[in-house]
């Protein structure tokens, strides 16, 4: 998943070489994405679109209070072990990352201003209490 939470005028990092049956992509050129819904209307205060970065396309969420990207239907993440998530932001805010699936944890993340950040997180320990045959959305909320 490629997000900025500002606005990044370089590309975003190379994503990962990975077997394609080894992949649920939510958002990448790299590999085929299942349907979402980037900007479900949750009443959030963030706004949203969808912007050229060098020939990426890429996620820019403004403004971030909370945001969710909820999926058109349910994914099966079983026996995936990394949630992969490119970042780029202009200041150093902290956000969480909700993965939601009958019920919700969460982790911090807090990138380096102004340049990309890419992260692999374990889903077994970053989401512990979590089933992962039924991953509904991910939501981003600025603590």
């Amino acid at each position: 998943m490629i997000c900025t939470l500002g606005f990044s005028q370089t590309a975003a990092p190379t994503q990962p070489v990975r077997n394609a049956w080894d992949v649920i992509s939510v958002f990448s050129g790299a590999y085929t994405d299942v349907g979402s819904d980037f900007f479900p209307n949750w009443g959030q205060g963030t706004t949203y679109e969808q912007v050229d970065l060098d020939g990426d396309t890429a996620l820019h969420y403004s403004n971030l209070d909370y945001q969710g990207i909820q999926f058109n239907s349910a994914i099966n993440a079983v026996g995936m072990t990394k949630l992969h998530i490119d970042i780029w932001t202009p200041n150093v805010t902290p956000f969480e990352v909700f993965l939601i699936a009958g019920g919700e944890n969460s982790i911090t993340l807090t990138p380096a201003a102004s340049g990309w950040n890419s992260y692999d997180i374990d889903l077994a320990t970053a989401y512990p209490n979590r089933t992962l045959n039924n991953v509904i959305q991910f939501k981003f909320v600025k603590t």
